[in-house]
């Protein structure tokens, strides 16, 4: 019901990194509703954010019923086809001006061609790179956004709840080297692979967020 709808977020996929990107911003004030096909991951997550501004919903109905209009969700799965499987079940449910992001470690051809399939949908579709793991999810990730240019507004508070150094100038050259710096410095504290792994995705992300995004 319309009542009810009082989320400011929706977070699809409740594994390590979604779990501790939703209580991160819950912590930060934001309702969050919370949905993931798997059971026991959505039961993991209930237990976990008792008495916490965060709803877990059991089906996709009662999921998009909790969130406010217009929509904003971050999908927080495994990048590649899960995340079309996503979108593909979510785009008939949603309106024009409903938001989506994915916040996974998408290749940047594959965001590019998103925007382009909602072309003319009226949704609004964001690639938002996450670093900084479990526990940087949890404490303050580094952010890392791009895609249509009118969802800026939308996801403004969201991202910049989740990492403050994302400004209305996130996606501006003059940020990058501080991001990346940033994003490197994180994952050299998990693993010898992750600032390699880093490196080329920052790479390949910059080419959408040049050439897709603008704004004010």
């Amino acid at each position: 019901e319309e009542s009810r709808a009082q989320q400011r977020l929706g977070m699809v996929g409740l594994g390590g990194m979604g779990q501790s990107l939703a209580l991160h911003l819950a912590s930060r004030g934001f309702g969050v509703a919370g949905f993931d096909l798997e059971q026991k991951q959505a039961d993991v997550f209930a237990t976990k954010s008792a008495g916490k501004t965060i709803v877990t919903c059991r089906t996709q109905a009662e999921f998009l019923g909790q969130l406010e209009r217009p929509r904003r969700i971050l999908v927080m799965v495994p990048a590649g086809p899960d995340v079309d499987a996503v979108i593909s079940t979510l785009r008939p449910r949603l309106d024009r001006g409903d938001l989506l992001m994915d916040g996974g470690n998408t290749w940047f051809r594959d965001t590019v061609r998103r925007i382009s399939e909602l072309e003319g949908s009226g949704i609004l579709y964001l690639g938002v790179g996450i670093s900084g793991g479990e526990e940087g999810a949890l404490y303050g990730p580094s952010v890392m956004p791009g895609g249509n240019p009118d969802a800026w507004p939308l996801a403004r508070p969201i991202l910049q709840a989740a990492d403050p150094a994302t400004a209305a100038d996130a996606l501006d050259g003059r940020r990058r080297r501080r991001q990346e710096e940033h994003r490197m410095r994180l994952s050299s504290d998990r693993s010898w692979w992750s600032p390699a792994c880093g490196i080329i995705n920052i790479w390949g992300r910059m080419q959408v967020y040049t050439g897709v995004v603008r704004h004010q």
